[in-house]
């Protein structure tokens, strides 16, 4: 009977210790405060929203707790089991336990408790690149180019716009509602998909982005800015996106989408599309 009380008197305090620790919490996560809980697995049990429009076009994929007429956007802490904010509860909370353990962590700010937004990596088949902050989406970003407008910069500095497209979803076409923007594998030559379009087109080296000729009638809107080939990197997308936006009916903001690919004469292109599917069928490979 001694043996066993010891025994129990060592096992307790262990066990008790697993019993109490907890899923992360939506403000554990959002003060990057998660080094003692648990990221859960990604949730599916909320119906997709019904009645939610996107200039005309019905929201197919708004898989959280928000309800039609009001749609409102991104995660929320009562949205812990929904598809939509699996970013949010599990991609992100896991890289930020690996980075406040001084893993593999690329972000564009060390990643502390209570420290700065930070823009991050997200590794995965096709990686992600998300903020720290609670952001939703392109709008957001686009809203407040003076503290987001280094999005398409961290971007940029990891992917290979050889073989790969950066591709931000519209508010229509996104099915998860944290902001992420897509690190994809870009358009081949023989399937060469929105580059055909580009190459056709003329250099636009300025800082507003302007009109894309259309190859056929079907072909959605697209407003783009270029850098010619060995010049770097498309510089102040956010802010030229910004302006786009602030001119009176020139595209419908819900259905826009921005990318950045590198055409075959390794010119490089920032875009706005607004195409009710969105940038990805366009300017990645592998989506129809």
């Amino acid at each position: 009977m001694i043996h066993f009380i010891r025994f129990l008197l060592l096992v307790l305090p262990a066990f008790s210790v697993v019993a109490q620790t907890s899923y992360c919490t939506f403000d554990q996560i959002r003060r990057k405060d998660v080094s003692g809980c648990i990221c859960q697995g990604h949730k599916d049990d909320c119906d997709p929203v019904k009645g939610c429009d996107a200039c005309g076009f019905e929201i197919k994929e708004r898989r959280t707790h928000s309800k039609a007429p009001q749609c409102p956007v991104g995660c929320t802490a009562q949205d812990w089991n929904c598809r939509g904010c699996g970013i949010w509860y599990t991609t992100l909370c896991n890289s930020l336990q690996l980075c406040l353990k001084g893993s593999k962590c690329v972000s564009s700010n060390k990643i502390s408790k209570n420290g700065p937004s930070s823009w991050i990596l997200l590794p995965q088949d096709e990686p992600l690149i998300t903020n720290t902050d609670l952001l939703p989406g392109i709008l957001e970003m686009a809203n407040n180019p003076g503290k987001y407008g280094d999005a398409f910069d961290f971007a940029q500095r990891n992917y290979d716009p050889d073989k790969q497209a950066l591709a931000l979803n519209s508010v229509r076409t996104r099915t998860m509602e944290q902001f992420h923007i897509h690190v994809c594998s870009k358009p081949t030559t023989q399937n060469p998909r929105v580059i055909k379009r580009l190459q056709a087109a003329k250099l636009n080296p300025t800082k507003e982005l302007l009109p894309i000729p259309k190859l056929k009638p079907t072909d959605p809107n697209l407003w783009c800015k270029s850098v010619a080939s060995g010049k770097g990197p498309v510089t102040d997308f956010v802010q030229s996106i910004h302006a786009l936006f602030q001119k009176p009916k020139a595209v419908c903001k819900e259905i826009a989408g921005a990318a950045i690919v590198q055409d075959f004469n390794k010119n490089r292109w920032g875009c706005v599309t607004d195409s009710k599917d969105g940038p990805l069928p366009d300017f990645c490979s592998g989506y129809h």
